[in-house]
């Protein structure tokens, strides 16, 4: 029911009062057992506080430790002062325990179980075992009368309590049963109405089991229930009797019973608090057909309300989280009501993700959720009001991470803009001024990025960074020679497995200062994302420079190319020439649609001189596609000028580059697999997926691509380009693929025409016929 609805209603008159016996030992645990707090030891506290303060931080063993050793005392010297020593402090902690345990039992609202706990039963037994263990060391030094008190003080606790048959002497076991003839008595208790609630000395009684085993002596009896007045009595019980009792409550008020869902739920009338709402419902409760499509586990047990007046009265119920539940209720005459069942509505908000892949993961408040979908690529869902974090992470797209305020009833709109994430872990090392100012311009630099998002995760990475693989020295030594030559000391997968599982990342980024007390300089460790190689890019800078910093983390923003311009014709350098010379052409190619020959000698580019070969091809590489040039040439004696219209060729990233951030070429090539731009071929976007792996010495993974990949065959970069680099990928693996590697070969060196990297690219028939014939 919301908050401005407002209606009265008149509450039937239940039928007959019931005894309500309900098990909930969860609500009751809840109330019993102490927080949990630091450990105070012992020998740091006072003696005469130690009891007072530690009692209910003794955990079960504790207390069993304490009794063995008691118990050893009493093995050794029945009469010595050590048993009495350490059963007196037992029977002191042990009392506090279950005296306030059993208050607080005692204390349970109306419809709520009286289950002990556990630990009050535990409590209890060994409270019994340690009277009775001071009662024997008492008698043994020849104290019968304290020892008579102590087993006295055994039936008061426990009526029932049976003597063990074995290793107790016989006079001893005699007096306790004399004992307990002429100190227990019997209570025969009728009480009217059936339903209300009896304690004997405190203690939370059921009158309904018959006769009840008290100890003998002067009784405090109390009986209660809502809509009646109290009786507090004292009642005389002779050792070996039954005293008859009846308990007929007087009616002051009317009563109000009702059920809430969920539970815990406040409740007030006109404006006072009665109680709250608490338990589950007890098996048999009726409930009505509005209430009845709810498991019974989510109603309260019944909260019984007392000191009604007639007239009418404004009932509350509120809790956080829960739209507020008022209404009006008519009291005509002092009787028993019963208001059924109260539904509270959670206070909800709606959050709509709009661009939503499909399959990304969905976190709020470091929780996974599943959006409800919606129709064209978006998801729903629903939360309570309030601050959010809300982090999205996809494989292929990347993440997004914000903050949204959602109030209740309120739906919002979140426009996801998934990016590959950069993510910093932590920076490694005892330098804190270094490391300090290492991270500010990392996140500096991070925050510059265009088409990454930069995620700082360093302050929450304390416990993975304490990970003995990410030690300081271990990191250092991944520097070293053995790291140059392939055999890193540190298990990078491992590395890269534990940040995953905390983050959702693209390339998960680690710094490591060279020293712990003044670090010169930083080693950059930048980690793909599964399913990239686990092998880190590296990066050296200085500490002194962030400028040096934002220079490495601008790399993320370059575009990875996977066409470049066009030529069509191997150059070379002559000593006899006076620039470069056009050694061949490809048929069809744009230098032989120019008219370049072979021979001639290229003495300006757009009236630049080229200088070398390799000069000249860097300067093509980076014309704008289909660029028109002047080109100068030398043809025999004859100089001429011809125009140059460059072509497009695809391109694959070198197999390993001291410039590229391989990382960061992996996620754009998973995001792109998902979603290619521009039509990209798919067996372009795996060659170059492949290269990734190549460079990460993956070689299982190189020719899983490999084997699938289904490229243009002829001239260029195309089949014989990857059947090339299948072989070598082959080769690596071992001996056992030597068969599959040649045929790899074969297939490649039969394609004349065919490339590495790109169509201006090194011949790949050469290279396969020489790994052939034993001469690569």
């Amino acid at each position: 029911m919301h908050d401005d609805t407002h209606f009265s209603m008149t509450l039937p008159r239940l039928r007959g009062a019931r005894a309500l016996v309900l098990v909930s030992t969860l609500l009751l645990a809840l109330l019993v057992l102490p927080a949990a707090v630091a450990q105070i030891e012992e020998q740091d506290l006072p003696p005469e506080s130690y009891t007072e303060i530690a009692y209910d931080r003794l955990t079960a063993e504790e207390l069993a430790q304490r009794y063995r050793a008691a118990q050893e005392a009493f093995r050794n010297d029945p009469a010595g002062p050590a048993v009495l020593e350490l059963a007196n402090a037992l029977v002191r902690i042990l009392e506090t325990r279950v005296g306030e345990a059993e208050g607080a039992l005692a204390e349970l609202p109306d419809g709520v179980p009286a289950t002990p706990s556990d630990t009050l039963v535990r409590d209890r037994a060994r409270l019994e075992s340690s009277l009775l263990l001071r009662a024997r060391a008492l008698d043994a030094r020849g104290d019968s009368a304290g020892a008579d008190q102590d087993l006295v003080r055994i039936l008061a606790q426990n009526p029932a309590f049976e003597m063990p048959s074995q290793g107790i002497d016989a006079n001893f076991a005699n007096r306790y049963i004399a004992l307990r003839r002429s100190s227990l008595g019997r209570l025969n208790l009728t009480v009217t109405p059936q339903d209300a609630r009896v304690l004997v000395d405190s203690r939370r009684v059921d009158p309904s089991s018959g006769e009840l085993p008290v100890a003998a002596g002067t009784r405090t009896i109390t009986a209660k229930r809502p809509g009646y007045a109290d009786i507090v009595m004292q009642v005389e019980v002779p050792g070996g009797r039954t005293v008859p009792l009846n308990l007929e409550l007087e009616r002051n008020s009317a009563m109000l019973r009702l059920v809430t869902r969920p539970s815990d739920v406040e409740v007030r009338v006109d404006g006072q608090p009665v109680g709250v709402t608490q338990g589950t419902l007890p098996p048999g409760y009726p409930v009505p057909p509005a209430a009845s499509r709810y498991p019974r586990s989510e109603l309260s047990a019944p909260l019984r309300i007392g000191d009604l007046t007639p007239g009418d009265h404004r009932l509350e119920l509120s809790r956080e989280g829960y739209r507020p539940y008022r209404v009006s209720v008519s009291v005509p005459e002092l009787r028993d009501y019963d208001a059924g069942v109260m539904i509270l509505e959670r206070e909800r908000g709606t959050l709509v993700l709009r661009s939503l892949p499909p399959g990304a993961t969905v976190e709020l408040d470091g929780e996974v959720v599943r959006p409800l979908p919606l129709g064209g690529g978006g998801g729903r869902l629903d939360l309570a009001p309030g601050e959010h974090r809300l982090v999205v992470s996809d494989a292929a797209a990347g993440v997004f991470e914000t903050r949204v305020t959602v109030g209740d009833g309120e739906e919002k709109e979140v426009a996801l803009d998934l990016r590959p994430a950069l993510v910093l872990v932590g920076v490694v090392g005892g330098d804190g001024v270094a490391g300090g100012k290492l991270r500010t311009a990392l996140a500096e630099a991070g925050s510059q990025l265009e088409r990454w998002l930069f995620l700082d995760r360093s302050e929450e990475s304390s416990d993975l960074l304490a990970r003995p693989e990410l030690n300081a020295s271990v990191l250092r030594a991944a520097t070293g020679p053995a790291a140059a030559a392939g055999r890193s000391t540190v298990r990078w997968d491992q590395v890269r497995q534990a940040m995953e599982r905390r983050y959702p990342g693209s390339v998960y980024a680690l710094a490591v200062l060279s020293d712990d007390l003044l670090a010169s300089h930083a080693d950059l460790w930048f980690l793909p994302a599964s399913p990239a190689p686990a092998l880190p890019d590296h990066r050296r800078i200085p500490t002194h420079r962030p400028e040096a910093v934002a220079q490495v983390i601008e790399g993320f923003d370059q575009p990875v190319e996977l066409q470049r311009p066009w030529l069509g014709a191997l150059l070379v350098d002559s000593a006899a020439a006076q620039g470069p010379v056009v050694a061949s052409v490809t048929s069809g190619g744009p230098a032989a649609s120019s008219g370049l020959a072979p021979g001639d000698e290229i003495l300006a580019l757009s009236g630049e001189t080229p200088g070398t070969a390799a000069a000249l091809m860097e300067r093509l590489a980076e014309q704008p596609e289909g660029s028109s040039l002047s080109v100068t040439v030398l043809r025999g004696t004859e100089t001429r000028t011809v125009d140059l219209r460059l072509g497009i060729t695809p391109a694959v990233v070198p197999l390993d580059s001291p410039d590229l951030i391989y990382a960061s070429i992996s996620a754009f090539l998973t995001a792109l697999a998902s979603d290619p731009l521009d039509g990209t071929a798919p067996w372009l976007i795996e060659l170059n997926q492949a290269a990734v792996y190549l460079h990460g010495r993956d070689y299982e993974e190189a020719v899983k691509v490999l084997r699938g990949i289904e490229a243009p065959t002829g001239s260029g970069l195309g089949q014989g380009t990857v059947d090339y680099w299948l072989a070598v990928a082959l080769r690596a693996l071992g001996p056992d693929y030597a068969a599959q590697a040649q045929g790899a070969l074969q297939r490649a060196a039969a394609q004349e025409g065919a490339r590495l990297f790109h169509n201006d690219g090194p011949r790949v028939a050469p290279r396969a016929r020489a790994q052939l014939s034993g001469g690569g």
